[in-house]
């Protein structure tokens, strides 16, 4: 149902003001509580443009696939964490991605996000999604992105892709177990985002496909991945060429990307893989204070102040992928993030700050407590 746009504005750790996340003037906005009312919001914002889908917090289980199939340029925020505050459904928000889940039940593909205007449109367009977990998705057959398939066209457009604060946990697909995402002309963002016991069975890349074909030179970047971590991917692997379980970069030729602030763990042939389609010779991936222990491709990588060994999560079989204090995650991410990009919230993606002790953590989560020892052999625990 479409709600107000007016908000009260809350201060808490994790609960932000959503002033401070405001987004483009949209032609409807609209909060859901249950699926029925996402799947109808999405198809209500097919025939506009500029709209927001805020989600509610709490467990939806998907019982077929949520498709958005837009034609028209325009902005598309879909947003998760909304609760009850100042009398409205959608008032406020809590900036925690595992608040609103997405599940497929090991069922299905959970959702399709397609932006293609028809060619020759050259009005550009932004598609938003944030605070979110995709779970338990399946893509049958030759479906990519069991979690979520997101792709924009033209080619004559240039379109943004922002995908922020995700969780994909448990999904599979053909290519891009978790994430298959795509854009033919701009720019792609990933940050923020923890990816975990995503797989490809019958193909590679368990957690991710990103691509991009041309890019315009102002964004230094066409993909950016940041704070983002990748856990226990599996794959077939070596499909078609070398390619491992974790994540892939694709683009076009003549284009950089870069992975920056990152952790990989488990994820067999390799971490990172990197394509491009006809190389000029020039492309680079920058892979910047990260630990990425395999990566391969035929697009060259740049590594600048890598991170080695164990990445000492609190407990990978349970799923905590906090930083324990002896980690060499702990403070060792740089900011600004690259590219000519905002910065992120401000909040890890379990909603936690993030530069707690003079500096960022690298992966998707901040750890919030360090021990200090004093001199007369005090220990404290700084919150």
């Amino acid at each position: 149902m479409p709600c107000s746009k007016s908000f009260l504005c809350f201060a808490a750790v994790g609960l932000l003001s959503l002033a401070a996340l405001a987004r483009p003037a949209s032609a409807a906005t609209f909060c859901v509580g249950t699926v029925a009312e996402l799947r109808s919001a999405l198809i209500a914002a097919q025939t506009s443009g500029d709209d927001e889908i805020r989600i509610r917090a709490g467990t939806y289980a998907v019982d077929s696939t949520l498709v958005y199939n837009n034609t028209q340029p325009g902005w598309l925020v879909i947003a998760g964490g909304y609760m009850e505050g100042g009398g409205l459904p959608c008032g406020a928000r809590a900036l925690t991605a595992g608040a609103t889940v997405l599940d497929g039940q090991g069922q299905r593909q959970i959702m399709i996000l397609a932006h293609q205007p028809p060619a020759g449109t050259t009005a550009s367009s932004r598609m938003y999604v944030e605070n979110l977990t995709f779970a338990n998705g399946v893509g049958t057959g030759f479906q990519r992105g069991g979690g979520l398939n997101a792709y924009m066209l033209p080619a004559s457009a240039v379109n943004e892709l922002w995908l922020e604060n995700l969780v994909f946990r448990g999904n599979s697909g053909y290519f891009g177990g978790g994430l298959d995402a795509n854009v033919a002309h701009g720019m792609l963002r990933l940050v923020n985002s923890r990816f975990d016991s995503n797989s490809a069975p019958d193909s590679a890349f368990g957690h991710a496909a990103l691509g991009v074909s041309t890019s315009p030179a102002a964004y230094g970047y066409a993909i950016v991945v940041a704070n983002s971590t990748f856990t226990r991917g599996r794959c077939l692997g070596n499909t078609g060429g070398p390619r491992g379980c974790g994540l892939s970069i694709f683009t076009g030729a003549g284009l950089d990307s870069v992975v920056a602030n990152s952790v990989f763990h488990d994820n067999p042939i390799a971490d990172l893989t990197t394509q491009v389609v006809s190389p000029l010779g020039s492309e680079r991936v920058f892979v910047r204070d990260s630990l990425m222990p395999l990566d391969i491709g035929n697009l060259p990588r740049s590594i600048e102040r890598p991170l080695t060994g164990d990445p000492r999560f609190v407990d990978i079989a349970a799923g905590d992928f906090t930083p324990r204090e002896d980690s060499p995650l702990v403070n060792r991410g740089v900011l600004p993030i690259p590219g000519a990009y905002t910065q992120f919230n401000g909040f890890d993606v379990d909603g936690g700050l993030r530069n707690r002790f003079g500096g960022i953590d690298v992966g998707a989560i901040e750890r919030q407590t360090l021990s200090r020892v004093f001199g007369d052999g005090f220990e404290a625990v700084v919150p």
